[in-house]
């Protein structure tokens, strides 16, 4: 009995040993697996040697192991990111804590522009990267911003580590960074632009070229004739003499280049108010009062894919070595600096004409001799318009019907002269494109005459009127109205033709 009771305790105590150690050497191995994967070893994984409870948690405690490696994987993948776009951005980048205004990040974009190393700037606070006579603004504006108050400071003159003066745009936002406040400065150098307005001046455009002319016809040689329009009480521009004369350079040597075998080149100059409704079709143009200069060559002409690219840097019509491809991109730069823009009306055969819009500063007469916009009158004739641009055919038909008249369109000029067989007993004037696609406005223009004789024709185009006669498209003494026009310009042209 006693060596039964014996056995059975014995049995008992190697059960529970054995129990024990089926518990106790698997919550080893996870104490043991915490301490490697507290150690960063997010790859470690305890085995699993059973279903049970003890199983089940080991398997819980990979599977929250592995998540927490992911999360780890994607942090670190998003810091990288971020980093990457911080240290590659062209912008300049600086971090400051909004309290004590020191900084705490400096990208390499920041470091070239104010020429201190990232480990320099670290150091430094606002208070040292500005003029002292600028800083109660400077401050200003940095409070405000990390106020919420605003997020963008214009012209902020920054003293770089050599003592020169450079100007940006800072754009700022607010960020929780350690704990603590941050403003992060996005810092656009503007000390070019800053440069080039400080050399514009009020200029005369007639006087210039005028000036200009007789340099212009050494250059381009004698097999080109070359010829000024100059138009009266144009206005003044406001922008560097020696950039407009680059521009007038550029046009001219395009010119010469599309007449290797001679031809001719006009220079024209006009004053043309541009409407709000004008410039809804055109989203980069402001309204107001313009100087236009025209330079128009009677070369062999551009398609329209080349003119899509002709104000891309690099992009060249001309051989291998003859040509850089800047010259256009070069205009293009410069008339948007000076606040204007630019247009080219253009077909193979039919030469180029190139505008370039000056926003006009002031009129050049004495003050108190301000010319007063006529009074337009209405009207109610019925107009037959053709146009192949779409945008420019809606805007027309809107500028029209807004004045009284009603409107018939079409897009080119087959469509129009069935129109006109149709209805020729109810169309009082013809308003027709110049150069369309299949038929010209010239030919459409002389089979309406021939269907209604006496019929009114007005002709519009992006040429000039100087261009397009000498190019033997029309006659001289026709009624002509250049693109772009306003709603104003068109009433008061087609009352004129109507009136005739």
């Amino acid at each position: 009995m006693i060596t039964a009771s014996i056995a059975l305790v014995a049995l008992s105590m190697a059960a529970a040993l054995l129990m024990a150690r089926s518990i106790t050497k698997p919550v080893a191995e996870l104490t043991k697996g915490a301490e490697i994967i507290g150690r960063g070893n997010l790859g470690h994984r305890v085995e699993t040697k059973s279903g049970d409870e003890i199983g089940e948690l080991t398997l819980a405690f990979n599977q929250m192991t592995a998540k927490r490696q992911r999360v780890e994987a994607e942090l670190k993948d998003s810091e990288e990111r971020y980093r990457s776009l911080f240290e590659n951005a062209a912008e300049g980048i600086l971090v400051a804590d909004a309290e004590t205004k020191k900084f705490l990040y400096a990208n390499p974009a920041v470091c070239e522009m104010l020429g201190y190393s990232q480990s320099e700037l670290v150091k430094l606070s606002i208070y040292d990267i500005h003029p002292e006579d600028k800083l109660e603004h400077v401050v200003s504006e940095f409070e405000s911003q990390a106020g919420g108050e605003e997020s963008l400071a214009n012209d902020i003159p920054c003293s770089r580590k050599d003592g020169r003066i450079v100007y940006a745009d800072v754009n700022a936002a607010t960020i929780i960074l350690d704990g603590s406040k941050c403003n992060v400065g996005f810092f656009t150098d503007i000390t070019h632009r800053k440069r080039a307005e400080s050399a514009l001046k009020e200029i005369d455009l007639n006087k210039l070229i005028a000036h200009f002319e007789n340099m212009l016809k050494r250059l381009i040689g004698e097999d080109i004739s070359f010829t000024t329009v100059l138009g009266p009480k144009i206005g003044l521009i406001r922008a560097d003499p020696g950039q407009v004369e680059q521009i007038i350079m550029n046009l001219a040597v395009n010119a010469c280049d599309a007449m290797p075998k001679g031809g001719k080149i006009t220079i024209e100059t006009r004053s043309t108010n541009l409407d709000a409704a004008y410039c809804e079709q055109h989203s980069e143009v402001e309204p107001g009062v313009y100087v236009v200069m025209s330079v128009s060559d009677t070369g062999h002409g551009m398609d329209d894919e080349t003119k899509e690219k002709i104000f891309e840097p690099f992009f060249t019509t001309k051989g291998l070595g003859k040509g850089t491809g800047l010259g256009l991109a070069t205009v293009y730069g410069i008339v948007k600096q000076s606040g204007g823009h630019i247009r080219v009306c253009s077909e193979i055969d039919r030469g180029t004409t190139f505008k370039v819009y000056f926003p006009q500063t002031r009129l050049s007469a004495p003050p108190g001799q301000e010319s007063v916009e006529p009074v337009i009158r209405k009207g109610s004739e019925r107009v037959l318009l053709v146009e192949d641009d779409e945008a420019l055919r809606k805007f027309t038909v809107k500028a029209l019907e807004r004045f009284g008249y009603n409107v018939r369109q079409a897009a080119n000029g087959e469509q129009a002269l069935v129109t006109v067989r149709e209805r020729r007993e109810q169309i009082d004037l013809l308003i027709t494109d110049v150069v369309m696609p299949g038929m010209s406005g010239l030919e459409l223009g002389r089979q309406t005459h021939t269907l209604i004789p006496g019929i009114k024709v007005l002709y519009i185009s992006g040429y000039t009127e100087n261009a397009i006669v000498h190019h033997g498209i029309l006659d001289k003494g026709i009624s002509l109205l250049q693109k772009p026009f306003t709603a104003q310009s068109l009433a008061h042209k087609v009352r004129e033709v109507l009136d005739s």
